[in-house]
């Protein structure tokens, strides 16, 4: 039962079914994680108890996780040698070498060609490739080279930073955000420059202050923002230093700057919309269409496994394991292409708040087959031991085998009109009328079976120990009818919605934007207002100043504003000899810009990813440099030559840069710099005294490894934002929020409770899953960034997370159990009788996500001792088997709530059980406490 997150590639995600088994890569993958993450050995360290209360994970009785050899005393991929600077070269080297034998082998496969040509990979390569050969055609054309200037070459920039994979709605984004930003820094350093021309200091100030500006942007705005701000930042060191050395103020100067960069925004939009375009709403359609064909075929698998049918062969089980990575892959998709498909207009029957209907609805299908993939598989041994859960299974067989054939027929209607082929026909709308009043009845037989065996069963279980088992069966019967429910909501939101005409319907971002309200919140105003008692005039004024000052002390004590006045201050000091005369002639001569512009694009707000960046642009700088002395010598400046030599070199480039490897960059800057080196040679090849080719090439190489330098020593020694201590921050925000969400799901039962409640356990686990994708993204910067502490210990972080992520999702079940109101006879007879010994388990799990949160936030060893919940929920489960409830006849007319009770049961029991393996990781990463207060041993005892 244990989740992982996947990555799929994006040409895994576009390639069709003819093409290649997404099935086969998809089990690949979550094997491959699986290896990484699991620690199937610590159970030997767990007391002989706890080990008998595992009997029931049945999901991993088919599974067998090995452990890796660096789990408990290194950190990487190759261990202690891959933290030092010799281990990341070896391992380079040897990724690169291998990476060369794999390439070599499949050029003599026909089938690697005709993957290639077909995929997305491919088109976005051809967009940038005709991207950059057209503004190379426009600069080596003398009349348009001559208007447009010497730095004509930043109509290479944006296309480089820019995504030719995007949709097209995504792309009108990116865009107008690049012109609006573009337009911005340009307005800004070019009153900067008129302001303070003859004026060195003055200079200086304006660029420090300017581009510690863009960059608080960057680090603040939403991702979006993100490769706007990176342009705004890079030209204004380009507009202050050049537009020094003209001799005196030039407007147009700053306007060839502005429309060189608008140019290439344009040509990137043109090229996304006329080559091969991509529309995120047909994507969106055609995964929404992929899901349902997903679903009908987990559901007669997991249907097959549960009733006993058939046992699974390993083939099976490989399936179950590719289908439960699938689902996570189209829950993940759905909430992506929902959001890039609100900025297209598109023509369908559907507005796009059902379509937004549409995918919500689909997703908490996913969860709930999810559930079903995890618990549909039982062990002979659970069958051995209760014999009576196979005659309950065997009486529940025919109901579950008619509403499975009708969930399937259901499932196929639905794919069809997922797939939004026009309006529907009288004989369709009957169709679908009968096979949703058939849904709706073997629903309902499903319900009586169950109401009828249901006293059978618990009349036998009171003799023998079979409750966690019983628990173990009514999770799979819980998410089964959930999944049952959700589907016939589906069908009758599309009948009701879907009979409409098609026609053109606008963005969605559009439809939701209400300006009113946008124009109210700039202000921090509601419409409606509270009547309250208005204080003095002195009083408002002192209030008000407070809050601003409130507002400046928060905005200053944030790592953002940090990284803003590092970086200001790291421009100032690489930019310092421009503006003392006995220097400036040199830095001048030598191309000093280059060190600021490279500040600029490699510091970013964490050091991990500013070191990655560092090392990517030295190579690439190296690699472009060769390349344009071998175009120089071979062609000298002869525009046919050089164009060929861009022809050469575009395609390889763009290629390795959509493959989404982690060393991509190197090839982006590849391409910059052998563009940068050419052109401005060919731009001032009418001036006798410009620099050689190669003094170029040996320039800006020396120069980026000086703005290299200089990044790294001030992104290390001023306030640096390391991710192995952001990474141990985020971990522990992510264990206090699971700590408050299992104990809001626990009161919620117990406590008067009413829908805020609900409301605000939805966003508790809102916020857990933004959490722990941020650790998983920030484990990966951590991998890369050097220190000089002990390694560190990834296949244990792996672990941690992959735990954390299980308990998310078993709580996220405990949450899904709840959302209706339970029946008054489950309340008193169940919940109300058990409530001291059910606060008395969540009081021992609090405290261990508690202990476990602080101790990996200040890195000190967790105690030995911590109270047992697993010992607790066995005196709630023998409380359980006596109460007078199970006796009561009228047990049997609340079958469906005393299943949901169930299924609260089992996730409560599945969350102790991941917890007790999250506490072991943790004792191996942050080591365990020997000696511990008598009093707090005593207190650990008592409560054990």
């Amino acid at each position: 039962m244990n989740q992982h997150t996947i990555q799929i590639d994006e040409e895994d995600r576009n390639q069709s079914k003819d093409e290649r088994n997404p099935h086969n890569d998809l089990l690949k993958e979550q094997l491959k994680l699986a290896g990484n993450s699991e620690l199937i050995s610590s159970f030997s360290n767990l007391n002989p108890e706890f080990q008998d209360d595992l009997a029931s994970k049945e999901i991993r009785d088919y599974i067998s996780f090995q452990l890796p050899t660096s789990f408990n005393n290194s950190g990487g991929k190759n261990g202690e040698e891959y933290q030092t600077l010799w281990g990341f070269l070896v391992d380079t080297a040897s990724s690169f070498v291998a990476d060369a034998k794999r390439i070599a082998s499949s050029l003599l496969k026909l089938s690697t060609y005709k993957e290639h040509f077909t995929s997305r990979k491919f088109i976005g390569a051809l967009k940038a490739a005709m991207v950059i050969l057209t503004g190379c055609f426009l600069q080596l054309y003398p009349p348009v080279s001559d208007y447009l200037g010497q730095l004509s070459l930043l109509i290479v920039i944006p296309v480089i930073l820019f995504d030719m994979n995007a949709s097209f709605g995504v792309a009108i984004e990116y865009c107008l955000l690049f012109v609006f930003m573009t337009v911005v820094s340009t307005v800004f350093t070019g009153f900067a420059l008129w302001v303070s021309y003859d004026k060195p200091w003055g200079l200086a100030f304006w660029i420090a202050f300017l581009i510690g500006m863009f960059a608080w942007a960057r680090a603040s705005w939403k991702p979006r923002w993100t490769i706007s701000c990176v342009i705004a930042m890079v030209l204004v060191p380009v507009i202050i230093l050049f537009g020094r050395r003209i001799g005196s103020f030039s407007l147009f100067f700053t306007f060839q700057i502005c429309l060189n960069t608008i140019i290439g925004c344009a040509l990137c939009l043109f090229y996304n919309i006329l080559l091969f375009p991509k529309s995120a709403f047909l994507d969106l359609k055609e995964e929404l269409s992929k899901s349902a064909e997903t679903m009908k075929k987990v559901v007669d698998l997991t249907h097959i496994s549960f009733t006993l049918q058939s046992d699974l062969g390993d083939e099976e089980k490989k399936r179950l394991i590719a289908f439960q990575a699938q689902v996570q892959t189209h829950y993940i998709r759905l909430g992506a292409l929902l959001e890039k498909a609100s900025l297209e207009p598109f023509v369908s029957s559907f507005s796009f708040a059902s379509y937004r209907s549409i995918v919500d609805r689909n997703r908490i299908m996913l969860v709930q087959l999810k559930g079903m993939i995890t618990s549909c598989q039982l062990s002979p041994n659970l069958l051995e031991r209760t014999p009576v859960i196979k005659e309950f299974i065997r009486s529940l067989t025919p109901c579950m085998q008619n509403l499975t054939l009708s969930l399937e027929s259901s499932l196929d209607k639905l794919n069809e009109k997922m797939k939004d082929s026009g309006k529907i026909s009288i004989e369709l709308v009957e169709d679908r009328s009968a096979n949703h009043n058939r849904l709706s009845e073997n629903i309902f037989k499903f319900d009586d079976v169950n109401q009828s065996v249901i006293t059978t069963v618990f009349t036998t279980a009171t003799k023998t120990e079979t409750w966690d088992d019983i628990f173990f069966i009514y999770f799979f019967l819980f998410t089964f009818r959930e999944f049952a429910r959700e589907t016939e909501k589906m069908v009758q939101f599309l009948d009701k919605n879907g009979s409409k005409s098609r026609r053109l319907r606008m963005p969605g971002t559009l439809n939701e934007w209400n300006p009113w309200a946008s124009f109210l919140a700039l202000f921090q105003f509601s419409e409606k207002k509270e009547k309250k008692r208005i204080p003095k005039f002195k009083a408002r004024v002192w209030d008000r100043i407070r809050r601003v000052l409130n507002y400046f002390v928060s905005v200053i004590d944030t790592d953002q504003f940090r990284y803003a006045v590092k970086i200001g201050i790291t421009v100032f000091v690489a930019t310092l000899p421009e503006w003392i005369s006995p220097w400036n002639l040199w830095f001048s001569d030598w191309r000093g810009e280059w060190i600021a512009i490279t500040v600029t694009l490699i510091m970013t707000p964490s050091f991990g990813t500013s070191f990655m960046a560092s090392g990517f642009r030295i190579a690439g700088t190296i690699i472009g440099a060769l390349w344009a002395v071998i175009t120089f010598y071979l062609f000298g400046l002869r525009p046919w030559g050089i164009f060929i030599m861009f022809f050469i070199f575009v395609w390889p480039c763009f290629t390795f840069l959509y493959s989404g490897r982690p060393r991509a960059k190197i090839a982006g800057t590849a391409l910059l710099t052998f563009a940068v080196i050419i052109l401005s040679k060919y731009a001032n090849r009418n001036n006798p005294v410009y620099y050689e080719v190669y003094r170029l090439a040996i320039y800006r190489t020396v120069m980026i490894v000086g703005g290299v330098i200089l990044t790294l020593i001030f992104d290390r020694c001023l306030w640096p934002v390391l991710a192995r201590s952001n990474l141990r921050k985020n971990l522990c925000l992510v264990i206090h929020d699971l700590a408050e969400f299992f104990g809001r799901n626990s009161s919620y039962i117990m406590e008067d409770t009413n829908e805020s409640d609900l409301k605000k356990i939805s966003s508790i686990e809102s916020k857990a899953r933004i959490e722990l994708l941020r650790c998983e993204g920030l484990l990966t910067i951590a991998e890369n960034e050097p220190h000089l502490g002990e390694p560190l210990n990834v296949a244990a972080l792996k672990h941690v997370m992959s735990c954390l992520s299980t308990i998310l999702e078993r709580m996220s079940y405990q949450r899904m159990t709840i959302q209706e109101e339970w029946e008054s006879f489950v309340t008193k007879g169940f919940v109300e009788p058990l409530h001291y010994v059910r606060k008395e388990m969540t009081a021992h799990v609090l405290m261990r996500f508690w202990v476990m949160a602080e101790s990996i936030r200040s890195r000190t060893p967790i105690p030995q001792h911590l109270p047992d919940p697993i010992k607790v929920r066995s005196k709630l489960l023998r409380m359980f088997k006596k109460l007078p409830a199970l006796q009561d006849s009228r047990f049997t007319q609340h079958s469906f709530t005393i299943t949901r009770y169930y299924a609260f049961a089992l996730a409560s029991k599945e969350v102790i059980i991941e917890l007790e393996r999250l506490v072991q990781t943790i004792r191996i990463l942050v080591g365990e406490e020997k000696e511990v207060s008598p009093d707090f041993f005593s207190i650990s005892q008592h409560y054990s």
